[in-house]
């Protein structure tokens, strides 16, 4: 099962913790915001590079800070 759980996309986990309640409906919403501004700088042939150039850097700093606390959330799961 563990080369199946190698495959699934950050998406997916985070939903997969949300839908066996491990993390609630605020953590969910903030880590897919999270992994989709993530995934626009890191895939930015998709939809180009404008984003980089048109974001503030504060929103980039508040999405770190949500990042860190939502890995802090999650890091005090007891499975």
């Amino acid at each position: 099962m563990g080369k199946n759980l190698e495959k699934l996309s950050a998406k997916d986990i985070v939903f997969l913790l949300y839908a066996f309640q491990l993390i609630d409906p605020d953590t969910y919403l903030k880590l897919r915001k999270i992994i989709t501004e993530r995934n626009k700088l890191v895939h930015p042939a998709r939809k180009g590079i404008a984003w980089r150039y048109e974001k503030p850097e504060r929103t980039a700093k508040e999405l770190l800070q949500q990042a860190k606390e939502c890995i802090q959330k999650i890091q005090q799961i007891s499975v």
